[in-house]
């Protein structure tokens, strides 16, 4: 169905002047709207949601709902995601069983990174992480669906990656040995990671940079966005994946590893800038396993995007055949300039 006649069944202002894809994320397909009314142009963002991924994505948008309503209490200073509810009152349209589509507010003037450019925007982008984390944590669990079951299940990762060598679905295995004799060489930190004792608290559950908006002229941090995966887990997981997506001067998607370098000194920025919203809230167990979370974290990256690759690229967009078999390598690299120095 062509994304003009998705439109009609939106509360959208206007007549649509301009759709055109965005690129760079891994799961939904995206699109920016323009609208012209009134001498008044008006941005929106549709989304074709990933139902590979997203079982139910009725209840992302509630959840959405809930977190929005309990962000305007708190008087949260970012910009925040706005659902544009289709003309029966819906949070989204199902165009059949297969697809689902959604319609946002588009947050004008701003930019996005992939990666940190200084170990000031790596401090700024956790410690915005750490703020909307924190302003959420009055909200019960119970009212919030999970979008993705097991999605910080370590235990089942490491089941799933087994299966998927041992099944070499699609005759991939032979290419990447390499990279799975090092992971199996390593599992031992994923293991000792999912022995901890950690408090169940409502995160973000993807905290990278490119989940957060800037603004175009001051690169201040505007809005943290992406929220169908937050869901109670280990604030951990958060601050593993900020370290991640943030402690290396390239992207999840540089083919070159001679690039990959773990930057000690972002991660310490990283670390100052979480700890601004949560040093008087982390137990004693938290603080002590902060680099342990952002090892293991790496090293599941690595894990998901080879086990997608093994079973076909049912997961992640890819642009070519052996994208994520590169993705692999890549946060490969990352976490073994990581051990290098810091190894314990």
């Amino acid at each position: 169905m062509l994304t003009n006649q998705i439109l009609k069944h939106f509360n959208i202002n206007g007549q649509i002047k301009n759709i055109r894809p965005i690129h760079g994320g891994n799961i939904h397909k995206s699109y920016l709207v323009q609208t012209y009314k009134d001498d008044v142009l008006t941005s929106y963002l549709l989304q074709k949601v990933n139902s590979t991924v997203f079982k139910h994505p009725h209840l992302i948008g509630q959840n959405i709902q809930i977190i929005n309503d309990c962000l305007h209490q708190a008087e949260y200073q970012f910009e925040s995601l706005q659902i544009i509810l289709t003309k029966q009152g819906e949070l989204g349209f199902r165009g059949n069983k297969e697809t689902y589509w959604r319609v946002f507010s588009y947050i004008e003037h701003t930019s996005s990174f992939s990666t940190a450019i200084s170990s000031d925007m790596a401090f700024d982008v956790s410690s915005a992480f750490g703020y909307f984390s924190r302003n959420i944590q009055s909200i019960n669990f119970n009212n919030i669906h999970t979008s993705i079951p097991d999605f910080h299940n370590l235990k089942k990762r490491l089941v799933d990656f087994r299966n998927s060598i041992h099944r070499n679905k699609v005759q991939r295995l032979k290419y990447c040995q390499k990279e799975v004799n090092w992971l199996q060489n390593n599992v031992h930190l994923v293991h000792q990671f999912t022995t901890l004792e950690l408090p169940i608290r409502l995160v973000h559950a993807d905290a990278k940079i490119g989940n957060v908006l800037f603004d175009m002229k001051t690169h201040q941090v505007k809005a943290i966005i992406d929220w169908d995966t937050i869901m109670p887990s280990s604030i951990l997981f958060d601050f593993g994946d900020l370290v991640r997506s943030m402690a290396c001067n390239c992207d999840e998607n540089e083919r070159d590893l001679s690039k990959i370098y773990f930057d000690t000194n972002y991660l310490f920025a990283i670390k100052s800038g979480f700890y601004e919203h949560w040093a008087n809230s982390l137990v004693k167990v938290e603080r002590e396993h902060l680099i342990l979370a952002a090892k293991v974290l790496i090293i599941v990256q690595s894990i998901r995007f080879l086990t997608d690759y093994l079973e076909g690229d049912l997961y992640y967009q890819t642009q070519y055949e052996e994208h994520n078999w590169r993705r692999a390598q890549n946060q490969i690299a990352l976490a073994q300039s990581f051990i290098q120095q810091i190894p314990n």
